[in-house]
């Protein structure tokens, strides 16, 4: 097993690059975001493969260090800072089973 582990940081509004995930077959993937610096609201965003993002309800309109996971398959997860002036990071980390 191994669990490779990813950032990115969006600095301002706007959307961070994806992380694209390695193994949609076997899904257990976790997730942090932080609000580094100053002030943002966030939401965390995924891919089910293309470029059409879906929010996620579990962390949609946040404003404070949040985490969260997949249990179904998605092909890449990103943040989208819609309000402020902070910096965000997201970091993600996938087990994946067999490697």
């Amino acid at each position: 097993m191994s669990q490779p582990s990813s950032f990115v940081t969006q600095v301002g509004i706007g959307m961070s690059e994806a992380i694209s995930i390695l193994d949609t077959n076997d899904v257990r993937i976790s997730y942090g975001v932080f609000v580094v610096e100053g002030s943002a609201t966030y939401t965390v965003q995924h891919s089910l493969g293309g470029d059409d993002f879906i929010n996620n309800t579990d962390n949609q309109d946040m404003q404070t260090t949040q985490d969260g996971n997949y249990v179904f398959p998605v092909q890449q997860i990103r943040v989208h800072v819609t309000a402020g002036t902070g910096t965000v990071r997201l970091h993600v980390i996938q087990l994946v089973v067999g490697s």
